[in-house]
């Protein structure tokens, strides 16, 4: 899936997949301690960096702040800090 919509991404529904992923994203990011991260997380989030740099995004989505800032070299946690820093300036 996450594959398929790079390629979407790639193709030009960079807009509407950030769309999508605008809402998704925020469901999908653990939000309790203990709570585990999905597979494949790090990189639908780097889709959805890519999609929003495209699609111009700014502001907030819930989500994507709070792991931004926590310490660590996962991919979930370098992709937060991307699309955080996408979505926010």
């Amino acid at each position: 899936m996450i594959e398929a919509l790079a390629d979407l991404v790639a193709s030009g529904a960079h807009a509407e997949i950030w769309q999508a992923l605008a809402v998704a994203v925020p469901l999908l990011l653990p939000t309790g301690q203990g709570e585990r991260t999905r597979n494949g997380l790090g990189e639908l989030l780097g889709v959805a960096a890519r999609a929003a740099v495209l699609a111009r995004a700014h502001g907030e989505i819930p989500g994507p702040a709070e792991p931004a800032a926590r310490k660590g070299a996962s991919l979930v946690l370098q992709e937060a800090r991307r699309l955080h820093a996408v979505i926010s300036s």
